[in-house]
């Protein structure tokens, strides 16, 4: 009722978050108060206060799509994220949705990344705003890449780094290299 409705007082990291229709009665901050870890990739939208709305007392977001956003930040837009059916908790992004590829995608090569549907996290040029990747598909062991495109390169789809080189199979890929060959650089 007070502060927070969508998250009240964070250190962590907040990546790639849906945060959406939260409120308080009183007081600030509809979707986040008090957050002052990395805000990164997220969309943050329809949250309600008597002030601060979206956002109150947080680190400056980046790369996030924040409902009447004007306090800056890296890569930050304040235009409809263009769910798919909101008012029925669908929060799939449309394909005329400006989130997606807005995202950064160079804080997701050090652990198990996949959307909210167990998809792959990057499907086209850089991850999508939101935790929603958009035409996207199944990605069993979070190595950035789908199982089909792991049958293209002819990687596991059940082991992160198939070779074993400790370079994941999904960014041996956008570097050029051959995710099933030991690489030494």
């Amino acid at each position: 009722n007070y502060y927070g409705g969508g998250l009240y007082g964070s250190s962590a990291t907040l990546q790639n978050n849906t945060i959406w229709g939260n409120s308080v009665n009183t007081h600030t901050g509809g979707g986040l108060y008090w957050c002052d870890g990395t805000i990164r990739n997220c969309i943050i939208w329809q949250n309600s206060a008597p002030s601060g709305g979206q956002l109150s007392n947080c680190s400056t977001p980046e790369y996030s799509c924040i409902q009447d956003w004007t306090g800056g930040g890296r890569g930050n837009i304040a235009s409809d994220p263009r769910f798919v059916d909101p008012a029925n908790r669908d929060y799939h992004l449309r394909a005329d949705s400006p989130c997606i590829d807005a995202g950064n995608t160079f804080y997701f090569f050090s652990h198990y990344i996949v959307d909210i549907d167990g998809e792959c996290r990057v499907a086209n040029k850089s991850v999508d705003m939101g935790a929603d990747e958009y035409n996207s598909s199944i990605d069993s062991d979070g190595d950035l890449l789908s199982d089909n495109d792991e049958t293209i390169y002819g990687s596991n789809p059940l082991s992160s780094d198939t070779d074993g080189d400790t370079l994941i199979d999904g960014v041996e890929v956008m570097r050029g290299t051959n995710p099933n060959f030991f690489n030494t650089s």
